[in-house]
């Protein structure tokens, strides 16, 4: 969806809705104040989120090669109850720092979803609530991992953290989904402005006696693909939302599916709003160049 944010480029180009933030100068200090220690606030949740998972990360590598040196010396010495023991404690050191860096993982998308001003306080309460569950889950494992004492049993807990993993991340694909579902609804909203004002200046034109019909055409081309990108939003939104309260995995799995497929359609239909945009404004550049040249020789001869 990132390739959604071109309507922008058109759009601010364009200079349509450049009035509609005029509005927004009119704050006052106290708002503006405020507003700026909401930001850095909000960067230093981020940020000290950030340098947990990063923390976490750098500590689950280093385990992880530990665990590796310790594999293959049991390998080397099956016999040895040393190098067995050795094994299974450096395998529960891997396998706590590996909760360790999940749970930061969690928690650093819990930071920016708190964050997000697209997201509704539903929507948000929705996606932090399943992460916490997520992070309970995870949480649940270390004692579990510190109660191993056999080859076996450092297997079994690795298998359940590994499956719960794969099964988690659908819960962030489902954060994911309905962030981008936000975004592109505040991107529709801007397209909408801008059909509002081109149809206004359009008016103005034709009250003025010039023949706009070819851009009539393409405002109306250009509604009807942002229409049916609208549609594709709204219901890629019911179907993120739906999968929060799925009753299996395999269902939630083909709604968060079902919604990235929308979601995809909504990027086409709103690139191809943008081009239809972007070569009218082209055309119309073009012959206000035409107009002034005419106007020009006219005044000279």
């Amino acid at each position: 969806m990132k390739k959604i944010t071109l309507v922008l480029a058109i759009i601010f180009a364009i200079g349509i809705i450049a009035p509609a933030f005029a509005e927004n100068n009119s704050a006052s200090n106290n708002q503006v104040q405020a507003l700026q220690e909401k930001y850095r606030n909000i960067q230093a949740q981020y940020s000290a989120a950030k340098q947990q998972y990063q923390a976490a990360k750098e500590n689950y590598a280093s385990a992880k090669d530990d665990w590796e040196s310790a594999k293959k010396a049991f390998q080397e010495n099956r016999n040895n109850t040393n190098a067995t023991a050795n094994m299974i404690e450096n395998g529960k050191t891997y396998l706590t720092r590996t909760v360790d860096n999940r749970i930061a993982h969690f928690k650093l998308i819990k930071s920016k979803v708190e964050n997000m001003s697209v997201l509704s306080d539903t929507e948000k309460s929705s996606i932090v609530a399943e992460l916490d569950a997520n992070i309970a889950t995870f949480e649940a494992f270390k004692p579990e991992i510190a109660a191993v004492t056999t080859k076996e049993g450092l297997k079994a807990v690795a298998a359940k953290i590994k499956n719960e993993w794969i099964t988690s991340q659908r819960g962030v694909e489902r954060a994911a989904g309905l962030v981008l579902s936000a975004k592109g609804s505040k991107l529709i909203e801007l397209a909408e402005k801008v059909s509002v004002r081109a149809k206004t200046g359009l008016g103005k034109l034709k009250s003025s006696g010039k023949d706009t019909s070819a851009y009539d055409e393409i405002i109306s081309e250009f509604d009807a693909k942002i229409a049916a990108a609208k549609s594709d939003i709204e219901e890629a939104n019911a179907k993120f939302t739906a999968a929060g309260n799925a009753s299996t995995a395999d269902e939630k799995k083909v709604l968060i599916n079902d919604g990235k497929d929308l979601l995809k359609h909504a990027n086409e239909k709103i690139k191809e709003a943008h081009k239809l945009l972007k070569e009218g404004v082209k055309n119309m550049r073009e012959k206000v160049k035409e107009a002034r040249k005419e106007n020009k020789t006219g005044s000279e001869e």
